[in-house]
């Protein structure tokens, strides 16, 4: 499961492209800039609390997840079976 500050962070960089976009499209599609900005600000606004909550309710589903449960070597040092070998390099 991810972190709250990295669903806090995934969600504003998503919420700014989606604004500009919205923003963009009213504004093309109206003329009106005032109109984009508007719409785009509440737009915003629902859409992060509703993104936020929409990754938190993914994240508490096993659905999709894969085991990240490999095995691992236990690997021990042992001093008396170790073996000093002579440097070939020079300095």
């Amino acid at each position: 499961m991810e972190s709250h500050k990295r669903t806090i962070a995934k969600t504003a960089s998503w919420r700014v492209l989606g604004t500009l976009i919205t923003s963009g499209v009213v504004s093309l599609v109206t003329g009106k800039a005032e109109l984009g900005l508007s719409i785009a600000a509440v737009d915003c606004l629902v859409k992060l609390i509703t993104y936020y909550a929409h990754e938190r309710v993914w994240n508490s589903i096993g659905f999709g997840y894969h085991s990240n449960h490999l095995p691992t070597a236990s690997v021990e040092f042992n001093p008396q079976q170790a073996q000093l070998q002579p440097s070939t390099e020079s300095c």
